[in-house]
């Protein structure tokens, strides 16, 4: 059974506060910034179709309704990031858009360079990026969004295709893209590819 089907089982806060606690966040919300009920409450709205339309909409702007075969999965925004997952089942494949706060001088291509290095994590797949099979750019608004594409081998020793991509526009506000092939197959970038070129701005 795939993925995206298993997850549905679990209750949305439940999926969130495992996927904060394999990244490393969690730790640092629960001492530092939130306590666990803030946590809770973060991630009972991540389930809320309404609330993370419009969260999506803050991150990049995609369009209402979404390309067909897209649906939001998940979202959270807290005070040092952003987050919103979508689906394709019909792809079965899932996206993270990652937004932070502020602007950063960085360029696009070392943003992907370093999250590429640092692995996939998305709420349905955290790993390892283990070889690179392709990389390039998209054009996004007139802007570069260089991307990655490899094998993810994650901790319970499967194997896994996916993608980071990054993009920063002229006032210096960047994004991270993460797209993974949630079957265990061969990487379809096309999906991908429609659902950046839908972006009206960010």
């Amino acid at each position: 059974m795939s993925a995206i089907a298993t997850g549905a089982r679990l209750p949305v806060w439940s999926k969130i506060i495992v996927f904060l606690t394999i990244s490393g966040i969690l730790g640092s919300i629960a001492t530092i910034v939130y306590g666990s009920l803030e946590i809770k409450r973060i991630a009972e709205l991540a389930g809320n179709p309404k609330y993370v339309a419009s969260l999506g909409k803050k991150i990049v702007d995609l369009p209402d309704p979404l390309p067909s075969g897209f649906e939001y999965q998940v979202g959270m925004d807290m005070s040092f990031l952003r987050l919103v997952s979508l689906i394709n089942r019909d792809a079965m494949q899932q996206y993270t858009f990652y937004d932070f706060p502020g602007s950063t001088n960085q360029k696009a291509k070392k943003f992907t360079e370093d999250a590429y290095a640092y692995g996939m994590n998305t709420p349905s797949v955290v790993g390892k990026f283990t070889s690179l099979i392709k990389e390039g750019s998209w054009q996004l608004l007139g802007k570069e969004m260089p991307y990655m594409l490899g094998k993810v081998k994650t901790p319970e020793g499967q194997e896994k295709q996916g993608l980071v991509a990054s993009c920063v526009n002229e006032k210096g506000h960047a994004f991270l893209f993460y797209a993974v092939q949630v079957d265990n197959q061969k990487f379809n970038m096309a999906p991908s590819m429609e659902l950046i070129k839908s972006i009206k701005s960010f």
